[in-house]
């Protein structure tokens, strides 16, 4: 009889520690699955990333080339618009300018409301 209540009791050991194993290759599965999404998503701000620096890096490579031919394409902080081909320079006040003007005109004169309704356009 001592063998079988031996047999018994290592059988439900063994079951209590196939099931514990169980539980911790599931537990561990979950947290792999966890990190894998995660790093799926960076993977994709990534990608996201790396397109937008492709973008800013034509415009630059556009902007570099205009350069070294002499061309640009501005405007001031009044909002006059600057253009320069080689030796030829364009200037032109468009309707910014007046804007920024009447923003002035208002600042000065203290009209704090007026400027902030201006302003909220």
């Amino acid at each position: 009889m001592v063998g079988w209540g031996l047999t018994a009791a290592l059988g439900g050991a063994v079951y209590f520690i196939n099931d514990r194993i169980g539980n911790l290759q599931n537990i561990e599965i979950s947290s792999q699955s966890k990190t894998i999404l995660q790093q799926e998503a960076e993977v994709k701000n990534l990608t996201s990333d790396l397109a937008t620096v492709r973008e800013q890096a034509a415009e630059l490579a556009l902007k570099a080339q205009n350069a070294e031919r002499q061309i640009s394409d501005t405007y001031d902080f009044n909002g006059t618009h600057r253009q320069t081909k080689g030796a030829e320079h364009m200037t032109s006040a468009g309707k910014e300018t007046a804007v920024f003007k009447a923003m002035v005109d208002l600042q000065q004169g203290m009209r704090w409301a007026e400027l902030l309704a201006d302003c909220d356009i």
